[in-house]
């Protein structure tokens, strides 16, 4: 549950919820109060009774009060899914558990070479899960742990100098959860990619270049996460999703990675809307909103682009009019025609003649 409100120059405003549940819990009504400071200077003046309105609540509030209660619908029943990791063990399945409750614990998995440890919270295997009073609030991963099994000793010919197999790296998370520095050096030193995944098919592919920038800011574990933050804007931009991407480690943001990320957020078409509609915008601090070439598929309802830095993201059908192709040297089944419309449709290029774009030709 969310406790505060954005602070402003006039304004700060906190929230208490009735139950006090964190997280929630499923089958409940929850009624949130928020109650809006004024700063020196400022009052509550001219608000009417029932003023304020809050986005999927029942609102009420007196007249020039700053105190608002919304009430919530009750939750839905959850169940959540617990994955394990094995770390290059043998498979361990999913199991589905409705929300506040324990999980019996699996068969455990093998590993040549290696002596199963036990299951742990997080990947730097800090916290072990304890199936008799650990009970599931969340999606969540469970992580193996290995010890190496000591090579048998004694006679016997032949036998090598002892050497190991590390393990392998993690390659998938989900949003929200970390991974150790050490685990992206050594994605790096194998050029593999780390794959973040969120709700609603929400993906994020990091190049190993992205990994080397990120790992170069960082000053412990890495963690990435993806919000929907559409709430917040619904006012400025009703008809389009906004999604946040952060990258942090140690109490601190890392935005610009100097390598490539992949990322593919949801949209659902409506009514009288088409897939070639559907753009990307990077939505600046100032509330400008910088469009970025991007690809839609209607069957898995995902918008696809590259960055190399996170932020803000707009998501949402563009409301100008289609772009009219004026090249003839480009056509709409070449890989680069999105990029080639992109650029001429914000004046980046505008080709090497009157119908003539060239895009085999070199550059300076």
């Amino acid at each position: 549950p969310d406790t505060t409100v954005d602070e402003t120059a006039e304004y700060t405003a906190t929230i208490s919820w009735s139950p006090a549940d964190s997280p929630f819990k499923g089958n409940k009504v929850y009624t949130a109060t928020i109650t809006i400071t004024p700063k020196t200077g400022y009052t509550l003046t001219g608000v009417p009774a029932n003023f304020f309105t809050v986005a999927g609540a029942t609102t009420s509030n007196a007249a020039n009060s700053g105190v608002v209660t919304a009430v919530f619908p009750e939750t839905a029943a959850a169940t959540y899914t617990v994955t394990f990791n094995v770390d290059g063990g043998s498979a361990v399945a999913p199991v589905s558990v409705a929300a506040g409750s324990t999980i019996a614990e699996p068969a455990a998995p093998t590993k040549t070479g290696y002596t199963f440890a036990g299951w742990y919270k997080e990947p730097t295997l800090v916290n072990t899960w304890n199936f008799a009073s650990d009970v599931v609030t969340a999606d969540i991963t469970l992580y193996a742990k290995w010890t190496e099994t000591p090579a048998p000793s004694g006679g016997g010919g032949g036998g090598g100098g002892g050497s190991s197999t590390p393990s392998a790296p993690v390659t998938e998370i989900k949003s929200g959860e970390s991974v150790p520095k050490s685990n992206l050096e050594q994605l790096i030193s194998e050029n593999k990619p780390l794959t973040v995944e969120a709700d609603n098919g929400v993906k994020l592919v990091f190049e190993p270049d992205a990994l080397e920038g990120i790992s170069s800011q960082a000053s412990g574990d890495i963690k990435v996460e993806v919000k929907d933050v559409s709430p917040a804007y619904r006012e400025e931009l009703p008809d389009k999703l906004v999604f946040s991407l952060t990258v942090s480690s140690g109490g601190g943001a890392v935005s610009n990675f100097g390598g490539k990320v992949t990322v593919s957020l949801p949209y659902e078409l409506k009514a009288g809307e088409t897939a070639d509609r559907v753009t990307v915008w990077h939505l600046a601090d100032d509330g400008t909103m910088t469009e970025i070439p991007c690809t839609y598929d209607p069957v898995t309802k995902l918008a696809s682009f590259t960055v190399t830095h996170f932020s803000l993201y707009v998501v949402g059908v563009d409301d100008e009019e289609p772009w009219v192709n004026p090249f003839a040297d480009v056509n709409e089944s070449d890989w680069f025609y999105g990029a080639v419309a992109f650029a001429n449709r914000n004046g980046l290029f505008t080709g090497t003649g009157a119908d003539t774009f060239s895009p085999g030709s070199p550059m300076t």
